[in-house]
Parts: C-alpha cells; structure tokens; sequence
C-alpha cells in the first residue's frame, strides 16, 4: 500500500464519478492513457480490479473492491482537501491556530484587550494560552515549538529567541489604608525589613522582587506567601504586612489599599513578547506581536528615550 499515490485515489473518484475514463482524463487535465495507468498502478498496488471495463460506450461500474477503496480515497481526499484550507488561511494569517504563553498579571490586565483586537480581525483563528510562574518554561515552549508567542517579565537573555519589549512594569508597595499610610506619598524600603512583606511563593516577579530589595539594603522576610495576586492583596488590605508586588498585578481601584512606590524604588521588570525566528513565525503570531506592542504603549510605562 506504500505505494499507492494520492494522484491514483483523484483518477479513481473521477472515474468513478464521470463514468468513464475519457471524461475523468477532461476533469484532471490529463491524457486518457495517463488516467488508464494510474488506474493501472492502483490495481497493482491493491492486488485487485477496482473497475469492471465492459467496454465500448457503456460507463465502467466498480468492483467490490473499487467501492471499498472509494470510500476511503474520499475521506483522504478530502482531509487533504481540509489541509490546503487550513494552510491557505495560515499563510493568510486569517485562521489556523495560535498558542500563547503567559502569565497571571499578563492574563488579567494585557491579555484579553490584546486577543479581542487580534479576533475582531481574524474570528477564525482559534487562541490556546498557556500560563506559567516563571520564565524559563514558556521560553523552552517556545523553542520547543509548543508556543506561537509567549509574554515574558525581563530582562531576558535567550539567543534562540527574538524579544520584543512592551513596556516597563514597576514595582509598589500595596498597604492597608490607615492612619499610618493616609499621608506617605512613598514607601520607606527601610520599613520592609521590619514589616516583613507579602510575597509570591516562587516565580520569575518574586526573583527580581528579592533582587531589588537586596540591591537598596533589605533582605526579604516573608510574613506570607501565595502566588495569587489577588490573596496577596487581601492579605495587604487586613495590615497584616506589606505587599510588594508588580504594578500590572494590583487592582488599583480598591479602596481598602493605598499602592505606593518603593523608596528608594527597585528596578521596574520589563514585559516582552517572545517569538520564534522569523522562518518559523506565523503571521498570525506576527499580527499578535503588532496588536500586543500597540496594548503595551497605551497600558505600560515606557522606558525613557
């Protein structure tokens, strides 16, 4: 059967369906003779006629084993017929699917403005988001090929991939609103090693966090830990300690919170968009890029310059 050829299946449903071997030859565009052996080879392949020839004007019938080898061929035909759509529409950038990898905050805040611009263009492109704590996973997705694009928090240093920026995510301190808050402007840094702070369990923001508080004197100490941006925040609004927490993750309409910059503040992360090398981007994925850099210009700070 390794040696059956899609052309022979196309000459058996033409034949089939025109009746004749003339007809299928006008339909495919090839000689009478070249359909005959195509035919021919099928026969061989298969150890049977798929055609009885009665000859002269009367149409060729197929034989059990021709009608057991249509049903087949059609289904084939037809799957390639469903490939060719698909890869029309990849190439078009307009449907096929894209797998994007992300993160919570990216999820909450970036992630749904920028998928219903991208699906109010391309409604047929079909949208799997893969969300992780840390870095290193999405990016060894995307390499792997798992992943389309992949939101990252930078800096990133990863010469298998190409990174965009989308803007700059600072870090605050988010705390009870109370008498001892009602009048800061900016929060001591000193304070935290008093306080203590609410922090991420582990991941990738939690890293820089600790990174930056070391760099202006303070060595972190935990008074709770989740990876739940929104439990972090809670616990924050009961004063029981502290948050520090990126920017993009904290509901800043909640009353119960005073979200204030750190002084002296700690490197702000970076928020990129991680894609494969040009010859294995979709233009889906490079549509999503452009939407993501236009979202991450309205909704990040931009770094000076």
């Amino acid at each position: 059967m390794t040696s059956v050829e899609i052309r022979y299946l196309e000459a058996l449903r033409a034949v089939a369906e025109e009746g004749t071997f003339t007809d299928a030859a006008i339909r495919l565009g090839y000689s009478q003779a070249a359909v005959s052996q195509q035919i021919q080879s099928l026969e061989s392949a298969l150890g049977h006629a798929v055609f009885d020839r009665p000859g002269g004007p009367r149409a060729v019938a197929l034989t059990p084993t021709g009608r057991a080898c249509l049903r087949h061929a059609e289904v084939i035909l037809d799957r390639l017929d469903e490939m060719r759509a698909d890869i029309d529409l990849l190439h078009a950038g307009l449907g096929g699917r894209l797998a994007c990898g992300t993160f919570q905050s990216v999820s909450v805040e970036l992630l749904p403005l920028i998928v219903g611009r991208v699906l109010g263009e391309t409604p047929d492109l079909q949208i799997r988001v893969v969300e992780e704590d840390e870095n290193e996973p999405l990016i060894a997705r995307l390499i792997a090929g798992d992943l389309d694009v992949t939101f990252l928090a930078g800096p990133v240093r990863e010469p298998m991939i190409e990174t965009i920026p989308l803007g700059e995510d600072p870090f605050v301190v988010v705390a009870a609103h109370d008498e001892f808050t009602r009048d800061l402007s900016a929060f001591p840094a000193p304070m935290l090693a008093g306080t203590g702070i609410i922090g991420e369990s582990a991941g990738t923001a939690q890293s820089f966090i600790e990174d930056g508080l070391r760099s202006v004197g303070v060595t972190p100490r935990y008074r709770f830990q989740t990876n739940d941006n929104g439990a972090m925040q809670a616990m924050a609004r009961t004063g029981l300690a502290p948050a520090l927490m990126p920017l993009l993750a904290v509901n800043t309409d909640d009353p119960g919170v005073r979200v204030l910059p750190l002084d002296p503040p700690i490197p702000p992360r970076s928020i990129l968009l991680g894609l494969p090398g040009p010859a294995l981007r979709t233009l889906a994925a490079t549509r999503f890029a452009q939407i993501a850099a236009d979202v991450g210009r309205e909704r990040l700070a931009q770094p000076a310059g």
